[in-house]
């Protein structure tokens, strides 16, 4: 026997476990065996399992099979364009063929990369696994015929030439015999060997497109997909195992390649199949950054360097709605009063005092003196009522607009000279310093005009100029680079001074680094590209504990976060007679549909799976971090059979193959939104998947963009329901009026709804206003306490689990100090300065 058809036996038979991966792999891809997650290889799982306890032997054959079936559907559907292309222009030659030959060089030409972004964002979201094989396939297959119709067109041509083609056609032989029996078997050697070449390619491109996220999608599992998780440090440190579909990958195409057909093995090996399997380590290296930290023995750079998880939306603080644009904005803002993360107390920043309130309920601000913007204006009580009367304005669209409402009215600011300030309520408000932290003070000489003519929302976005942009805070935006960093510099204007009488800050600058993975952001850390990582993802903290002492890091767990994690569902009424919306509005509105929901979700397997215990289980939206105001409610205890009665007693019910179907006789399926940029997230939505499959639901998990995944959510509202987080900023209820009162900017389950969905959500809101304006302690108490009652009864939203604040930071940044109340941990960064040496 050959050695040759040695190589084929074995390859052929390589595939067979591939072929029948469901007799081969005892448990199904998707099953999740949350008791065994993350196990090591044994006899029940000879491939060990992955985060969610599935099987990873499973996952690979059915992966492998799912990425070798879809290159062999894009090789025939490019091999068949190419022929008939190719052919056509080939064999009619003349006109045709100018205008074919033009098709091929615009298909060679265009960034099909681009095209299929485009495409795949065209699309729905939530596709069902078998249309997004078909799109994979489809994709994939119409971008690379244009070489091999190249081919068959030089080949028919040279074959339309040949004596014998002319013999017979002078003999009288018909177009379609001379087509069937001379010029289309001529190219079958073409054929094949582009179907070689091109069918190992595909297999990569499948590869590429799902781990870029346009191709399949969780639960279903291709080699791209399961690739895509290995990006994550801590996979690769502690689950080896997880490495298989690399090594089944690379065995594959080394098994396609035409040398290893050929040749004999130690010869293949030799011509370049270690270089190919070296090059595909490095770049899965280089994909996770792991390498070893470089600390150093010189004195710490001067300046701090941060990361962003998205690209901010704008440098306008009226305007800013996402969590990156505020940070960014508190280095260029400052506020009258600030909350500080180790008491969690308002604390004066640009007043010197609050007084008040007088006989008639008046409070007056004392300004401090001497401050001025950077280009060397005064900071006055002009700038603070301009501010305040922006920030109320219902015109602008900021985000405080209500928080700033009391008693239903907006407050009343007079100057009473250039340092003092009057403020009149429309009625008490137990902390009127905490209302009006988180409000930037403006400079009125520069934006008054665009604000009177309406244009605010327009300046100090992305585009302008770094110059153009003057606040109070202690930094000044020196350039930004559009998905990559920005740079800030200190700004020389900047009032404050430390004890001894030196000007702050101290840091000579900020660098906040756009880097949308968080396993990419601990590998900079660890490479010591970064100083601070705040909100730290919990599965990371061991990679960063491991390598913590070398790479000169403090790990800092501050226990329970105010941030609060869940499912949000659109509870929008339908807009006009779309079936979809109107079938969404009627499960979602539905309070027994919502309650089955949460009541199928298994939150404590969350916390344990995706954030190794590092997060608490919670039932509404005020975390037990919130010691003050958390009211004691208890997550709810996971019954899927317990959901089922309750889905059963609103009237819905299950077809013979246990789908769940409303009274209506419609099949209760919907997607839900993850970002991209937070694995996490992502991972509740997988397990949110399996949980509402055991109600015969059938969910569809869509990962997107951050920016376009807000952009859904609080613009277009084309969404069904999204994984989300709000919290992490002041403790106070006062700080959830934004989301809890009806007409708030943030009230996203329900944002712009001209009338209430029930009595009870009038209720939350009327709740909202009486506590901001209630005096006594233990009654304003009671009332938000009634508010956490009712969003766990009715649940507008579905609270998963509160994430523990994880902080890194390197060795040397004195005057550090988070706390819960500071997402980001940077809240006294004007402090901040490093240490002569790093101990």
């Amino acid at each position: 026997m050959s050695r040759r058809l040695v190589i084929w036996l074995v390859v052929l038979l390589a595939h067979v476990p591939i072929v029948a991966a469901g007799w081969v792999s005892r448990h199904p891809p998707d099953r999740q065996y949350r008791e065994h997650a993350t196990e090591a290889p044994s006899a029940a799982f000879p491939f060990g399992t992955d985060d969610l306890g599935r099987d990873v032997l499973a996952r690979v054959l059915h992966g492998a099979r799912l990425s070798l079936a879809a290159a062999v559907v894009a090789t025939s559907i490019t091999l068949l364009i190419a022929v008939v292309v190719g052919g056509l222009g080939g064999y009619v030659g003349a006109w045709l063929d100018g205008w074919l030959s033009l098709v091929i060089d615009g298909s060679l030409a265009v960034p099909w990369i681009f095209l299929l972004l485009a495409v795949r964002a065209a699309l729905p979201l939530g596709l069902p696994a078998a249309q997004a094989f078909l799109l994979v396939s489809v994709l994939v297959g119409i971008t690379g015929w244009g070489g091999a119709a190249l081919l068959v067109r030089a080949v028919v041509r040279q074959t339309t030439r040949e004596e014998y083609v002319l013999a017979a056609r002078a003999l009288g032989a018909t177009g379609l015999r001379l087509l069937t029996r001379h010029v289309l078997p001529a190219t079958w050697p073409v054929v094949a060997s582009q179907a070689a070449i091109l069918f190992p390619s595909f297999v990569l491109a499948e590869v590429s497109l799902s781990f870029l996220g346009l191709g399949m999608s969780e639960p279903a599992a291709s080699l791209g997909t399961l690739i895509g998780e290995l990006r994550s440090l801590h996979v690769l440190e502690t689950q080896p195992w997880r490495l298989a579909p690399v090594v089944v990958l690379v065995l594959l195409v080394i098994s396609y390649n035409g040398p290893m057909m050929r040749l004999p093995v130690h010869r293949a090996w030799g011509r370049g199949t270690g270089h190919r399997i070296a090059a595909i380590a490095l770049a899965l290296a280089s994909t996770v950054g792991c390498g070893a930290p470089r600390p150093s023995s010189e004195a710490p750079a001067r300046e701090l360097r941060i990361a962003l998880r998205a690209e901010p939306r704008t440098f306008n603080p009226v305007t800013a709605l996402d969590a990156v644009s505020a940070s960014l904005n508190a280095l260029l803002h400052a506020e009258l009063f600030r909350i500080d993360a180790q008491t969690h107390e308002a604390v004066p920043d640009l007043a010197e005092r609050l007084d008040g309130p007088d006989a008639a309920g008046r409070y007056t601000i004392t300004l401090r003196q001497g401050i001025t913007f950077p280009d060397g204006e005064p900071f006055g009580a002009d700038d603070v009522v301009f501010s305040l009367g922006v920030f109320q304005d219902p015109q602008v669209g900021s985000s405080q607009v209500q928080a700033l409402r009391v008693g239903g009215q907006p407050m009343t600011v007079t100057a009473l000279d250039d340092h003092r300030v009057r403020l009149t309520f429309g009625a008490s408000h137990p902390e009127p310093a905490r209302l009006l932290a988180g409000v930037p003070m403006l400079p009125r000489h520069r934006l008054e005009v665009t604000w009177r003519e309406q244009r605010l929302a327009s300046v100090w976005t992305l585009t302008e100029a770094p110059a153009a942009i003057v606040g109070l805070g202690p930094f000044r935006l020196q350039s930004h680079e559009p998905g990559q960093r920005l740079r800030f510099i200190p700004n020389p204007s900047y009032w404050k001074r430390d004890d001894s009488g030196v000007r702050l800050p101290r840091l000579a600058g900020v660098t906040a680094e756009v880097i949308a993975d968080p396993d990419a952001q601990v590998a900079r850390l660890l490479a010591g590209d970064l100083d601070v990582l705040s909100a730290l993802d919990t599965r990371s903290h061991g990679v960063i504990a491991r390598a913590s002492q070398a790479a000169s890091l403090d790990l800092r767990d501050l226990g329970a976060s105010l941030e609060y994690t869940f499912l949000l569902l659109n509870l929008d009424d339908p807009r006009g007679a779309q079936p979809a919306e109107t079938r969404r509005a009627r499960w979602f509105q539905d309070v027994a549909f919502r309650q089955a929901v949460s009541q199928a979700i298994d939150r404590a397997s969350m916390a344990r799976l995706v954030y190794d215990g590092r997060a608490t289980p919670i039932g509404t939206h005020v975390s037990p971090g919130n010691v003050v105001w958390h009211a004691g409610l208890p997550a709810p205890v996971v019954s899927t059979e317990a959901a089922r009665a309750r889905l059963k007693g609103a009237g819905y019910r299950w077809d013979d193959e246990g789908r769940l179907l409303d009274a209506q006789g419609a099949r209760v399926a919907f997607t839900v939104l993850a970002s991209t940029s937070n694995t996490q997230r992502q991972r509740l939505a997988t397990m949110l998947q399996a949980d509402l499959a055991a109600l015969g639901i059938d969910v569809q998990v869509a990962a997107l963009e951050f920016r376009a995944l807000v952009d859904r959510v609080t613009k277009t509202r084309a969404f069904d329901a999204a994984i989300m987080a709000l919290g992490g900023g002041d403790g106070d209820p006062n700080a959830e009026q934004n989301v809890w009162q009806r007409d708030g900017p943030t009230h996203l389950f329900r944002l712009g709804a001209a009338t209430p969905l029930a009595p009870w959500e009038t209720e939350i809101d009327a709740l909202m206003r009486q506590q901001a304006t209630e005096l006594h302690r233990p009654r304003r108490q009671a009332q938000y306490a009634r508010v956490q009652a009712l969003v766990a009864e009715h649940l507008p939203i579905v609270p998963l689990v509160s994430p523990n604040h994880l902080v890194a930071v390197r060795r040397g940044l004195r005057g550090f100090a988070p706390g819960v109340t500071s997402r980001d941990s940077l809240w006294n960064i004007d402090a901040l300065a490093w240490a002569t040496r790093t101990p």
